[in-house]
């Protein structure tokens, strides 16, 4: 069985970023079970989006990408496909919260943590450009 890294402070995080989100956009939100691989559903009455969530403690321009797991993306994009509801990539920088629509694959490499060693944080990831992010606050 594989470590889980995530944690109750990396929870809090992705619901703080999450929770920005949802206010601006005049919505509720609910966390989804694990098997779905997506964070969160987006609600106003019935589900409106999937999104994944990421906190990053460093401003949006520090680096001009960002890395998502590959898995993460095109299970964001089979939900989307499957219910005609849009995947978004919902991410906290120290200097904004900002959204991208997931329509496509983007730059795809081989990419992780390695001060884990865990040798499966090295993974199939894509680099979403961190110009495409549209900010929400």
């Amino acid at each position: 069985m594989r470590p889980t890294y995530e944690n109750s402070d990396s929870l809090k995080a992705e619901e703080q970023t999450i929770r920005k989100a949802a206010e601006v956009w005049k919505s509720t939100y609910s966390k989804l079970p694990v098997q779905y691989r997506v964070d969160w559903a987006l609600l106003r009455g019935g589900v409106v989006a999937w999104c994944e969530c990421k906190r990053r403690y460093n401003n949006k321009d520090k680096y001009p990408t960002l890395m998502l797991s590959l898995n993460k993306i095109i299970h964001g994009m089979e939900l989307a496909r499957a219910t005609e509801k849009p995947f978004l990539v919902v991410v906290e920088w120290n200097d904004m919260v900002g959204w991208h629509k997931v329509e496509k694959v983007h730059g795809i490499g081989m990419g992780g943590r390695t001060d884990r060693s865990d040798w499966q944080d090295i993974e199939p990831v894509v680099y979403i450009p961190t110009s495409e992010f549209k900010k929400i606050c």
